[in-house]
Order: C-alpha cells, then sequence, then structure tokens
C-alpha cells in the first residue's frame, strides 16, 4: 500500500526505496526490541522498483506558457517559482534554499551550496530570471528569495501546484509516470530546450549540475537534428 501510494504520487524508484528501506530498519530495530515479532519482507517490491522512472516528457513553449500563466493566476510566487526553474534548470530543493546572500545581480548569478552532488555550482541567469528575482519581496540576507505568504521559507510545493496541474489537463489519460508533468518536469524541460537549440552535452551536464556526463546523455536524441544541421551549414549547404 505505501509503495503504490507514493509510486502513484509521482515519487521517483530510488524514493521509494529510501522510503520502504527507512521502514524496514525501524522495524528491525523494534523487533530486537521485542515490540513486534517477524520478520518484514520487501525484497519483491525492491524488485519491481527496479525500472526506467526518468522523465520522458518535456513541455513544448506553449504548454510552458500556459502552465506558468494559470499558476500565477491563483498563486503568483508559484507562477515565478516554476518560471524561474523552467528559465534556470535548477532542482526544487535549491529553489527553495536560494537566498538573498547567494544572488549577485551584478554577474547576474546565483551560488547554488551544498547541492544533490554535495557541491557548489554557479546558477548563471537570464535578463528574465534576474527580473523575477527583483520582484521578489526583499528580506535579510540569511532570507530565502522565495518565501510563502507568511514570510518563511518554502518546505514543500503549495497545494496550488497540484490544482492547477490537475485544470490544466496535461496528466489527463496518462498512466505512465515517465511521461507524467511534475515539478520536476520544469528542469527536465529547461534541458531539453537546451539540447533542441543546440547546446553540446557538455554544457547542458554543466548547467543541470551533473558530475557524470552519462547523466546528461539522455539528452543527446535531441541534439541530432542540430547537429546535422550545423554540420551542413559549416560544409557549405543549408541547414
Amino acid at each position: 500500500i505505501l509503495k503504490n501510494t507514493l509510486v502513484d504520487a509521482g515519487k521517483a524508484p530510488r524514493t521509494v526505496e529510501l522510503v520502504l528501506s527507512t521502514l524496514q530498519r525501524i522495524y528491525q530495530h523494534a523487533e530486537k526490541l521485542g515490540i513486534v515479532q517477524g520478520k518484514l519482507e520487501y525484497s519483491d517490491v525492491k524488485k519491481s522498483l527496479m525500472i526506467n522512472n526518468a522523465r520522458q516528457r518535456f513541455l513544448t513553449r506553449e504548454e510552458a506558457d500556459k502552465l506558468v500563466k494559470m499558476l500565477r493566476e491563483r498563486h503568483k510566487t508559484l507562477g515565478d517559482m516554476a518560471e524561474f526553474s523552467l528559465l534556470t534548470a535548477c532542482r526544487q530543493g535549491e529553489l527553495f534554499n536560494i537566498t538573498w546572500q547567494d544572488v549577485s545581480l551584478q554577474t547576474k548569478s546565483i551560488l547554488l551550496k551544498d547541492t544533490k552532488n554535495k557541491s557548489d555550482r554557479n546558477l548563471y541567469l537570464t535578463d528574465r530570471a534576474v527580473e523575477i528575482i527583483q520582484k521578489q519581496p526583499t528580506g535579510k540576507p540569511q532570507d530565502a528569495v522565495f518565501r510563502d505568504e507568511f514570510g518563511n521559507k518554502y518546505q514543500r510545493l503549495p497545494r496550488g501546484w497540484d490544482t492547477i496541474l490537475r485544470r490544466s489537463g496535461f496528466n489527463e489519460g496518462i498512466i505512465d509516470n515517465r511521461l507524467k508533468i511534475v515539478w520536476h518536469t520544469l528542469r527536465h524541460t529547461a534541458a531539453s530546450w537546451l539540447a533542441i537549440a543546440g547546446v553540446d552535452l557538455f554544457m547542458i551536464g554543466k548547467v543541470l549540475g551533473h558530475k557524470d556526463l552519462r547523466m546528461t546523455q539522455r539528452y543527446a536524441h535531441l541534439s541530432e537534428q542540430s547537429i546535422r544541421d550545423a554540420v551542413k551549414l559549416a560544409m557549405g549547404g543549408q541547414p
């Protein structure tokens, strides 16, 4: 039941596995204390999670514009965060952790500290991304840039996200989790747009903060037409 609930919520297999393994350790500890009896096995569940859950679907420009507009009409900050994610490809946790002291409007960059890969990296901003930052209520250096109505740092997405996503109809009739639109789709969309525009995989990996180029390789097929066009142009032909 727990596994199915997490999967239906769009959680990645690794996340589901971590939750279940934590539950198993708690149960084992309770068993040692004599609180419970019997073994808790979830090997079959673990095997069922060994699937490719990488997001395959990304938003078109029109879909992205529609989603951001709907979000902003209901929850301005949520709309700003969604557009900012599309412009920067930052992770949800990275977005929530951006503080004013991390932002340099002079260099149009943000220092992301202690990212998922346990390293720091610079997030480079477009003019539009800078504009979104400037529209946020200012705060102390240690305050988060994107804050809720009480002035607190976000710990999770506002409820408006699920509501608007449902109203958008983007996930209607879609069963395969890889094809469902979730917040992570915004990051995947940004990377996909870069690949379609002809940005090489090494640079896309830098933008995403990947340590291993193999993680970026999933965008290779989106770069193929751009590479073909570049070769034709370089050889004196028309793209």
